[in-house]
């Protein structure tokens, strides 16, 4: 059975037993502070954030862009280490599908993908390398290529099968 979940006028539609919707978990949801990316799925062997958006501040807007990066970033990483805490038993009566349960960590390859829903190509660059940036650290620590972060825009992630379909015109 699929589910569908809609984020930022986008269609997500992923099998029931390769999704995660983090976003609506209870036990993450009572840790106070934290912050969280839509869903985890395991796409094409690789377990994914995703994080929907319908727009971003312009890197010529530093305070906005900046607060922007960290804002994405602290959801990704809030996101990440829920995950690997479930994986190791920390909270043993949350409920995640076996295929994201699965996996040993150490030969799992994970993926970061924040959609901004009617982005121009053009500007996905900087957001992306802000992103990288901002996650450095974590990505090093775990070992995780920054190639593994990705930003991308409802068209690319169309193609990719990460949505199902936008819910408004695209400018």
């Amino acid at each position: 059975m699929d589910v569908t979940i809609v984020e930022s006028e986008m269609e997500f539609t992923f099998p029931n037993d390769r999704l995660y919707h983090i976003e609506r978990s209870p036990k993450f949801s009572s840790i106070t502070g934290r912050k969280t990316c839509e869903c985890i799925v395991m796409h094409n062997d690789k377990i994914v954030f995703i994080e929907a958006k319908k727009s971003s501040p312009r890197k010529e807007d530093p305070v906005r862009f900046d607060e922007f990066i960290r804002d994405i970033s602290m959801k990704f990483v809030d996101s990440f280490d829920f995950y690997c805490s479930v994986l190791v038993d920390r909270h043993k009566d949350e409920t995640m599908p076996k295929a994201l349960r699965s996996e040993p960590l150490s030969d799992t390859e994970f993926e970061f993908y924040l959609i901004i829903n009617g982005h121009r190509p053009e500007w996905l660059p900087p957001v992306m390398d802000g992103l990288k940036q901002e996650l450095r650290k974590k990505l090093r620590i775990w070992n995780i290529k920054d190639s593994s972060v990705k930003v991308i825009n409802e068209k690319i992630a169309q193609a990719k099968g990460l949505i199902k379909s936008t819910l408004s015109p695209q400018k």
